[in-house]
Protein backbone atom coordinates (compact mmCIF):
# COMPACT_ATOMS: atom_id res chain seq x y z
CA UNK A 1 0.00 0.00 0.00
CA UNK A 2 1.11 3.96 -0.44
CA UNK A 3 1.79 5.50 1.81
CA UNK A 4 0.04 8.88 3.01
CA UNK A 5 0.27 11.13 5.08
CA UNK A 6 -1.20 14.57 5.96
CA UNK A 7 -0.12 17.70 6.57
CA UNK A 8 -0.45 20.56 9.04
CA UNK A 9 -0.69 24.17 9.40
CA UNK A 10 2.32 25.64 9.78
CA UNK A 11 0.57 29.71 10.44
CA UNK A 12 -1.72 28.30 12.84
CA UNK A 13 -1.96 26.41 16.29
CA UNK A 14 -4.71 24.23 17.16
CA UNK A 15 -6.24 22.91 20.18
CA UNK A 16 -4.57 19.14 20.98
CA UNK A 17 -6.31 18.98 24.73
CA UNK A 18 -3.16 18.25 26.08
CA UNK A 19 -4.42 17.43 29.64
CA UNK A 20 -7.67 15.93 29.31
CA UNK A 21 -6.49 12.70 29.80
CA UNK A 22 -5.76 13.68 33.38
CA UNK A 23 -8.84 15.26 34.11
CA UNK A 24 -10.40 12.51 35.53
CA UNK A 25 -8.06 11.31 37.93
CA UNK A 26 -7.16 14.93 39.09
CA UNK A 27 -10.21 15.34 40.33
CA UNK A 28 -10.30 11.88 42.22
CA UNK A 29 -6.70 12.91 43.54
CA UNK A 30 -8.07 16.02 45.04
CA UNK A 31 -11.20 14.37 46.45
CA UNK A 32 -8.57 12.10 48.16
CA UNK A 33 -6.42 14.70 49.76
CA UNK A 34 -9.10 16.92 50.75
CA UNK A 35 -9.98 17.43 54.19
CA UNK A 36 -12.83 19.82 54.42
CA UNK A 37 -15.87 18.58 55.77
CA UNK A 38 -17.62 18.13 52.05
CA UNK A 39 -15.21 15.62 50.98
CA UNK A 40 -14.88 13.83 54.62
CA UNK A 41 -18.84 13.49 54.09
CA UNK A 42 -18.46 12.48 50.60
CA UNK A 43 -16.05 9.17 51.65
CA UNK A 44 -17.75 8.63 54.64
CA UNK A 45 -21.12 8.14 52.34
CA UNK A 46 -19.11 5.52 50.36
CA UNK A 47 -17.48 3.48 53.08
CA UNK A 48 -20.32 3.25 55.78
CA UNK A 49 -23.37 2.02 54.12
CA UNK A 50 -24.97 2.32 57.76
CA UNK A 51 -27.51 5.71 58.98
CA UNK A 52 -24.80 7.00 61.32
CA UNK A 53 -22.19 7.42 57.86
CA UNK A 54 -21.93 11.26 58.82
CA UNK A 55 -21.23 10.48 62.90
CA UNK A 56 -18.38 8.01 62.08
CA UNK A 57 -14.87 9.14 62.19
CA UNK A 58 -12.99 10.54 59.37
CA UNK A 59 -12.33 7.86 56.53
CA UNK A 60 -8.26 7.77 56.59
CA UNK A 61 -6.04 8.09 53.15
CA UNK A 62 -5.19 4.47 52.90
CA UNK A 63 -9.11 3.70 53.14
CA UNK A 64 -10.19 6.23 50.98
CA UNK A 65 -7.40 5.21 48.25
CA UNK A 66 -9.01 0.91 48.51
CA UNK A 67 -12.31 2.67 47.88
CA UNK A 68 -10.94 3.82 43.96
CA UNK A 69 -11.24 1.39 41.73
CA UNK A 70 -7.67 1.08 40.48
CA UNK A 71 -7.40 -2.43 39.67
CA UNK A 72 -8.36 -4.86 37.05
CA UNK A 73 -11.25 -7.80 38.00
CA UNK A 74 -14.19 -7.53 40.82
CA UNK A 75 -15.10 -3.80 41.21
CA UNK A 76 -17.65 -4.42 44.11
CA UNK A 77 -15.83 -3.88 46.78
CA UNK A 78 -14.65 -0.15 45.12
CA UNK A 79 -16.85 2.95 45.06
CA UNK A 80 -15.50 5.70 43.33
CA UNK A 81 -14.69 5.24 39.48
CA UNK A 82 -13.35 6.94 36.00
CA UNK A 83 -15.97 5.41 34.31
CA UNK A 84 -19.90 5.65 33.83
CA UNK A 85 -21.58 3.23 35.93
CA UNK A 86 -22.77 -0.06 33.13
CA UNK A 87 -22.84 -2.84 35.27
CA UNK A 88 -26.50 -3.79 36.03
CA UNK A 89 -25.79 -7.12 38.08
CA UNK A 90 -24.65 -4.42 40.95
CA UNK A 91 -26.80 -5.70 44.42
CA UNK A 92 -24.44 -3.77 47.04
CA UNK A 93 -26.34 -2.01 49.40
CA UNK A 94 -23.88 0.90 49.20
CA UNK A 95 -23.32 3.94 47.21
CA UNK A 96 -20.92 4.96 44.26
CA UNK A 97 -19.49 7.96 42.74
CA UNK A 98 -18.46 7.94 38.88
CA UNK A 99 -16.82 10.94 37.07
CA UNK A 100 -16.01 11.03 33.40
CA UNK A 101 -15.53 12.87 30.44
CA UNK A 102 -19.49 13.26 28.75
CA UNK A 103 -18.88 15.58 26.29
CA UNK A 104 -16.64 18.35 24.53
CA UNK A 105 -18.04 21.31 22.75
CA UNK A 106 -15.08 23.30 20.89
CA UNK A 107 -15.55 27.03 21.12
CA UNK A 108 -12.83 27.71 18.07
CA UNK A 109 -9.20 25.66 16.93
CA UNK A 110 -7.79 26.64 20.16
CA UNK A 111 -10.17 26.34 23.31
CA UNK A 112 -12.82 23.66 24.12
CA UNK A 113 -15.24 23.54 27.12
CA UNK A 114 -15.28 19.97 28.40
CA UNK A 115 -18.13 18.73 30.37
CA UNK A 116 -17.42 16.00 33.20
CA UNK A 117 -20.22 13.81 34.24
CA UNK A 118 -20.05 12.99 38.62
CA UNK A 119 -22.84 10.18 39.03
CA UNK A 120 -23.71 10.24 42.81
CA UNK A 121 -25.47 6.84 43.30
CA UNK A 122 -27.05 5.16 46.52
CA UNK A 123 -28.93 2.06 46.73
CA UNK A 124 -32.16 2.53 47.32
CA UNK A 125 -32.35 0.39 50.65
CA UNK A 126 -30.26 2.81 52.87
CA UNK A 127 -31.12 6.25 51.70
CA UNK A 128 -31.98 7.38 54.54
CA UNK A 129 -28.97 8.64 57.14
CA UNK A 130 -29.04 10.41 60.59
CA UNK A 131 -28.47 14.21 60.47
CA UNK A 132 -25.37 15.65 62.00
CA UNK A 133 -26.89 18.88 63.93
CA UNK A 134 -26.18 17.08 67.51
CA UNK A 135 -23.19 14.94 65.86
CA UNK A 136 -21.01 16.79 67.65
CA UNK A 137 -22.34 15.41 71.03
CA UNK A 138 -21.90 12.04 69.79
CA UNK A 139 -18.11 12.14 67.85
CA UNK A 140 -16.74 15.58 69.28
CA UNK A 141 -14.24 15.03 66.38
CA UNK A 142 -17.04 16.17 63.93
CA UNK A 143 -16.66 19.54 62.06
CA UNK A 144 -18.83 22.29 62.94
CA UNK A 145 -22.41 21.37 61.58
CA UNK A 146 -24.88 23.94 59.35
CA UNK A 147 -26.30 26.04 61.75
CA UNK A 148 -29.35 26.09 60.00
CA UNK A 149 -29.88 22.01 60.72
CA UNK A 150 -31.03 23.07 64.05
CA UNK A 151 -33.17 25.91 65.37
CA UNK A 152 -32.60 29.31 67.26
CA UNK A 153 -32.43 27.64 70.30
CA UNK A 154 -30.11 25.25 68.93
CA UNK A 155 -32.22 22.25 68.92
CA UNK A 156 -31.59 20.04 65.75
CA UNK A 157 -34.74 20.26 63.71
CA UNK A 158 -33.37 18.51 60.67
CA UNK A 159 -33.32 14.81 61.71
CA UNK A 160 -32.41 13.02 58.71
CA UNK A 161 -31.32 13.44 55.19
CA UNK A 162 -31.26 11.81 52.08
CA UNK A 163 -27.98 9.98 51.63
CA UNK A 164 -27.65 10.61 47.53
CA UNK A 165 -28.63 13.77 48.26
CA UNK A 166 -25.98 14.76 50.85
CA UNK A 167 -23.28 13.44 48.33
CA UNK A 168 -24.66 14.82 45.77
CA UNK A 169 -24.38 18.30 48.05
CA UNK A 170 -21.37 17.63 48.73
CA UNK A 171 -19.64 16.90 45.23
CA UNK A 172 -20.61 20.35 44.16
CA UNK A 173 -19.65 22.66 46.89
CA UNK A 174 -16.15 20.98 46.81
CA UNK A 175 -15.99 20.62 43.30
CA UNK A 176 -17.41 23.80 42.32
CA UNK A 177 -14.58 26.54 41.05
CA UNK A 178 -11.91 24.03 41.75
CA UNK A 179 -8.71 25.05 39.42
CA UNK A 180 -6.56 21.83 38.59
CA UNK A 181 -3.27 22.64 37.44
CA UNK A 182 -3.03 22.44 34.16
CA UNK A 183 -6.23 22.71 33.21
CA UNK A 184 -8.21 25.10 34.46
CA UNK A 185 -11.18 26.24 36.71
CA UNK A 186 -13.87 23.78 37.39
CA UNK A 187 -17.52 25.20 37.48
CA UNK A 188 -20.78 24.46 37.56
CA UNK A 189 -22.32 27.01 35.50
CA UNK A 190 -24.64 26.96 32.03
CA UNK A 191 -22.37 30.08 31.00
CA UNK A 192 -19.86 28.20 31.11
CA UNK A 193 -21.79 25.16 29.17
CA UNK A 194 -25.42 24.85 28.05
CA UNK A 195 -25.57 21.28 29.64
CA UNK A 196 -24.29 22.49 32.95
CA UNK A 197 -26.98 20.86 34.81
CA UNK A 198 -27.91 17.74 37.36
CA UNK A 199 -31.02 15.77 36.70
CA UNK A 200 -32.35 12.81 38.79
CA UNK A 201 -31.44 8.98 37.03
CA UNK A 202 -32.56 5.71 38.31
CA UNK A 203 -30.21 2.32 37.72
CA UNK A 204 -30.72 -1.38 37.68
CA UNK A 205 -34.76 -1.54 37.75
CA UNK A 206 -34.53 1.53 40.26
CA UNK A 207 -32.47 -0.67 42.63
CA UNK A 208 -30.24 2.68 42.68
CA UNK A 209 -31.19 6.16 42.67
CA UNK A 210 -29.13 9.27 42.08
CA UNK A 211 -28.13 12.39 39.79
CA UNK A 212 -26.24 12.87 36.86
CA UNK A 213 -24.30 16.66 37.42
CA UNK A 214 -22.36 18.20 34.86
CA UNK A 215 -19.70 20.20 34.93
CA UNK A 216 -17.62 22.04 32.67
CA UNK A 217 -14.04 23.78 32.60
CA UNK A 218 -11.96 25.38 29.58
CA UNK A 219 -9.36 23.18 28.24
CA UNK A 220 -6.94 24.24 25.80
CA UNK A 221 -3.37 22.66 24.48
CA UNK A 222 -2.58 24.57 21.11
CA UNK A 223 0.25 23.02 19.15
CA UNK A 224 1.43 23.26 15.51
CA UNK A 225 1.27 19.40 15.28
CA UNK A 226 0.40 16.14 17.30
CA UNK A 227 4.22 15.57 17.08
CA UNK A 228 4.23 18.89 19.98
CA UNK A 229 1.44 17.58 22.00
CA UNK A 230 2.36 15.30 25.48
Amino acid sequence: MAEYKGTYDECANYNRLTNLDSLEWKIISHLLYSQTKNAQNIWKILKYPTMDCLLQDNVSLEDRYALIDTEDGKETNKRMFLSPYVDDAWTEQCAHVHIYIDGIFPQNHEVATVNVAIETISHSKIIKVLGDADGRDINPLLPPPNPNDSNKQGEPVVLYKNRETVLLKSMIAELNGLYLDGVGYFQFNQKTNYYNNSQQNLWNGRTYIGHITKMAMLISGVSEGPNHNF
